[in-house]
């Protein structure tokens, strides 16, 4: 047996992911994640908000031609992924804990000017449920829904949040 059949028996499954990445000083590019088949943190596959989110400074991916890159986390402004990939089916939930969800339409603005609208959901502790708390939890990425896309926002590249309306529904197409 061959010293690679060894190594491709340690092989972690991943999946494929197409994604439009924002990245500092660089136009948007489409790329290819890789998330594995089981998160670390959750029941599930893995999601893009659990990779930007991780505590790994570098993550894989492809670029057009087929080139492989590591990315720096703290360099992608906002990565775009169908909404679908970071909101499986599988996880809605009705009941009690559904109706706690907030729901806000907001309008961010990055640090180069560009406009995000969308709605982000949240579900905070009582008495920790205004968005001021959500956005200054520990998560690197804040997550806006709009027109069937996942939008991932880096907060350390947001200027300005602006609540337009609670419980809002999804927002237009992020420009």
């Amino acid at each position: 047996m061959s010293p690679f059949t060894l190594l491709s028996e340690y092989r972690i499954p991943k999946r494929e992911v197409a994604a439009e990445v924002s990245l500092l000083g660089q136009p948007r590019n489409v790329v290819k994640l890789f998330l594995g088949d089981r998160a670390e943190n959750h029941s599930g596959p893995e999601k893009p908000s659990d990779l930007l989110n991780g505590s790994r400074p570098f993550f894989p991916a492809v670029e057009p031609p087929d080139r492989f890159v590591l990315l720096h986390r703290d360099s992608v402004t906002a990565l775009s992924v169908e909404a679908e990939v970071e909101f499986p089916a599988e996880e809605s939930s009705g009941g009690a804990e559904a109706e706690a969800v907030a729901k806000v339409l907001v309008e961010l603005v990055l640090q180069d000017w560009t406009k995000v609208r969308g709605t982000v959901q949240f579900l905070m502790p009582e008495g920790r449920r205004r968005l001021i708390d959500f956005l200054n939890t520990g998560d690197r990425f804040l997550i806006v829904r709009a027109d069937g896309l996942a939008h991932l926002i880096n907060k350390r590249r947001i200027v300005r949040v602006e609540a337009l309306e609670a419980g809002g529904e999804e927002g237009d197409r992020w420009p």
